[in-house]
Formats: structure tokens, C-alpha cells, sequence
């Protein structure tokens, strides 16, 4: 079971939410539970004719997003468990729903396990959907990094699994079956993804971003923070190039002990 469920969490991607919301919302052919409110209403009115109709969608959405960083505007925070910033796809599909329905209902969890960390109850209704989102602090939220619209580190095949009984437990050890890791692909994408966070803090835009793309911004976004006009990937390789090795290793130290330090 362990094996399995990392082999499932290393084939996931951030887009397997807004597919999934997808087809629960409109699915194929219509199919989505949007195009049954009609059937919903006539079965609530067959049962009272005189009733004050409304209906909305309660939608859980199970995340376990912990591997990025959440850039809000004002502080940047690990993303817990259960923790779902509204991706941009996300958000145009809820908005999508929101024309068929008086309310929405969010309920943040963890991947596994049904506690609710978060909820969201958005008024839905006279086109309040954006105003009733933006007012809990729903907004729509950019992701930077691998692992968006495909898996990164994905599994063929899931991992054999040993263990054993000690003195404090039960030990496990999972064999890693992850594809290898494109080094040069790793770094050109924290790169550009760099450049990018850059472009949206300057405009107040949240964003969230991989480890990678978040150590790159956190190093060269100092020295580039006056730069004029739109910050492209060949401005932070040099802004990250041309710092003092010393005072390089230092940030990226920092950075290190703030952020990974109690990671495992």
C-alpha cells in the first residue's frame, strides 16, 4: 500500500484537479453534473411545487501540494497538505459552474483521510461569483515549475518493497522507480520560471512554484527588483552568474536551512 501510493503520487500532476473537477462539473458529453440541475429542480419541485429553489455544488478537493512554495503578495509559505491555491484552470472551471448554480461550496482536504482543513462558500447568485471568491481570498493562482501538465519523476512500474521489525518499529524500504531527473531540464525551467515570478510579484499576482523555480527566484530576485520593463530567463542566469560565489553559497545556505531543513 505504501508503494502504491507513492507510485500514484509521483504519476500525479497539478492539472489532475482541474480535470477532475472537470468531469465531475460538465463531463463528457455532457454528462457533468451542470447540465442535471434542471432534473435536479424538477424532482425538488415535484415534491413541493411552492419551494424556494437553490442549489449549488459541494465539491471536495483532496491535494497533497507540499512540495511547492505559495507566493501571495506578501510572504512565501510551504503549502500544506490539503492546501489547493486555486490554479488558473481551476478557477475558470468553478467560474464556468457558477453560472448554473446559486453557491459553491469548497472543502479543502488532505489526500488521504477525510478531515477538512479549509472551506470556501462562495455566493454564486447575480453574478457574485468573482466579488463572493475574491472576498475569502479565492483568487486565481499561477503555477511555475515541472510537474504542472505532466508527472515529474513518474513511475513505470511501482517499487518493490522490503522491511523489518527493530527496536523502534517497523523499518520500510521502497524501491524508487522514478525516471531519472533531466538536469539540464530542471535547471532551464527553474530559470524561466524565475523570471516569470518575478514578472508576476511585480504585478501583485500570486504564484506558486517548485522548489527549484522557488530557489532561483529567492536568489536573483534582489538584484533584479529595479530592473526596467519585464525580467527574461537570460537576466536572472546572469543575475545568478555574476554574484560573488561567496555571497552565492551563503543565499543558497540560507535558503537551505529556512526551507529543507525538517524536510524528509
Amino acid at each position: 500500500m505504501i508503494s502504491q501510493a507513492i507510485r500514484e503520487h509521483s504519476n500525479a500532476c497539478v492539472d489532475d484537479i482541474s480535470t477532475s473537477l472537470d468531469a465531475g462539473l460538465f463531463g463528457k458529453d455532457g454528462r457533468g453534473h451542470a447540465f442535471k440541475l434542471d432534473v435536479y429542480r424538477e424532482n425538488i419541485a415535484q415534491i413541493d411545487a411552492n419551494a424556494d429553489i437553490q442549489l449549488g455544488f459541494l465539491i471536495e478537493l483532496h491535494t497533497d501540494l507540499h512540495q511547492w512554495f505559495l507566493n501571495d503578495g506578501f510572504k512565501e509559505t510551504r503549502v500544506s497538505p490539503g492546501q489547493f491555491p486555486i490554479s488558473c484552470e481551476a478557477y475558470e472551471l468553478l467560474k464556468k459552474a457558477s453560472a448554473h448554480v446559486d453557491w459553491i461550496v469548497l472543502a479543502f482536504c488532505p489526500l488521504y483521510g477525510d478531515e477538512v482543513r479549509d472551506t470556501a462558500i462562495i455566493r454564486c447568485y447575480n453574478g457574485m461569483f468573482e466579488t463572493s471568491a475574491a472576498r475569502q481570498g479565492m483568487i486565481q493562482t499561477q503555477y511555475l515549475g515541472l510537474g504542472i501538465e505532466a508527472p515529474f519523476g513518474k513511475q513505470d512500474r511501482q517499487g518493490e518493497v522490503e522491511f523489518g521489525v527493530g527496536n523502534d518499529g517497523v523499518d520500510y524500504l521502497v524501491e524508487n522507480t522514478s525516471e531519472q531527473m533531466d538536469a539540464i531540464e530542471l535547471f532551464i525551467n527553474a530559470v524561466s520560471g524565475a523570471a516569470e515570478a518575478i514578472n508576476l510579484a511585480r504585478k501583485g499576482k500570486p504564484f506558486a512554484a517548485t522548489t527549484s523555480v522557488q530557489l532561483a527566484y529567492d536568489i536573483a530576485k534582489d538584484s533584479l527588483k529595479h530592473r526596467n520593463g519585464n525580467v527574461e530567463p537570460q537576466d536572472v542566469l546572469k543575475a545568478i552568474g555574476g554574484m560573488n560565489p561567496s555571497e552565492k553559497s551563503a543565499r543558497m545556505e540560507n535558503w537551505r536551512k529556512r526551507w529543507l531543513a525538517d524536510s524528509v
